[in-house]
């Protein structure tokens, strides 16, 4: 429990500090394997919300995160690389980071999945207006909480818990940086 909460704590202090966001862009060989972990992601949240896939392809677009991590003490810190699809076609790389402040304690990982109803709301993601907001859960071991949102401004987040122990009653916002694709 004690190295869980250090290095929640840890967690915290870096992506506070923006160091997590400074990272480059992933590489061709990192992207690959993004896309392997993507399908695993999808596995996961298919167990949760069995209309997922169908979804993903009847959106315009959409952000799979296939692993992302948080650490918690008070102040909360969240990072995680995805890939964006259009109409079934990578565009980008995305990078979410997120800082949260609250009751909240421990750390944990998780997947999500962004749908974007249209092009308009794309486009806030790709420029860098999007944000994501609100937590709450509790997760202790594999397979916690999972959350679905129907579309709200065009855009719709699935989220489904990987493992850890991190008790969370917290607001926060995340932010996203999108790298087109050469």
């Amino acid at each position: 429990m004690r190295t869980i909460l250090m290095a929640a704590a840890v967690g915290a202090a870096t992506l506070v500090s923006g160091c997590a966001s400074n990272r480059p862009a992933p590489t061709e060989h990192e992207v690959a394997a993004l896309g392997a972990s993507a399908e695993v992601a999808f596995d996961d949240l298919e167990k949760q919300f069995p209309w997922v896939r169908r979804r993903a392809r009847e959106a315009h677009a959409y952000a799979i995160f296939p692993n992302v991590t948080k650490g918690a003490a008070g102040i909360g810190g969240a990072a995680g690389d995805g890939l964006v699809y259009r109409r079934g076609d990578l565009i980008g790389t995305v990078r979410m980071s997120q800082v949260s402040v609250g009751a909240q304690i421990g750390g944990s990982s998780f997947r999500e999945l962004i749908l974007f109803e249209d092009e308009r709301a794309l486009r806030r993601l790709i420029v860098g207006e999007m944000e994501a907001s609100a937590n709450a859960s509790a997760v202790a071991g594999d397979n916690g909480a999972a959350a679905a949102n129907d579309y709200n401004d065009g855009v719709a987040v699935y989220v489904v818990a990987v493992g850890g122990l991190l008790l969370d009653a917290s607001i926060g916002t995340q932010d996203f940086d999108f790298d087109y694709l050469d």
